[in-house]
């Protein structure tokens, strides 16, 4: 999620805001991995998206991904 996320930041994560506004950031599971990226709906898909142009845009199915929680903090070390 570079810029907006650096590697190695902390995230903090509220967990009861699992509903999914469009163009906000969220940890979720899918596929055995766990990601921070924005979400947006699209029919029956979800597609996670990095604001880092290296990676590619993640469609699945909407039952294939757990959300976690909406990201509503991040900070690293000095």
């Amino acid at each position: 999620m570079e810029p907006k996320l650096e590697d190695s930041e902390s995230v903090l994560v509220a967990r009861a805001q699992a509903l999914i506004p469009d163009r906000k950031i969220y940890t979720i599971s899918y596929d055995g991995k766990i990601y921070c990226k924005c979400l947006f709906k699209a029919g029956g898909e979800i597609i996670m998206r990095s604001d880092n142009p290296d990676f590619p845009e993640i469609p699945a199915p909407q039952e294939a991904v757990e959300i976690i929680g909406r990201v509503v903090w991040h900070g690293g070390l000095c």
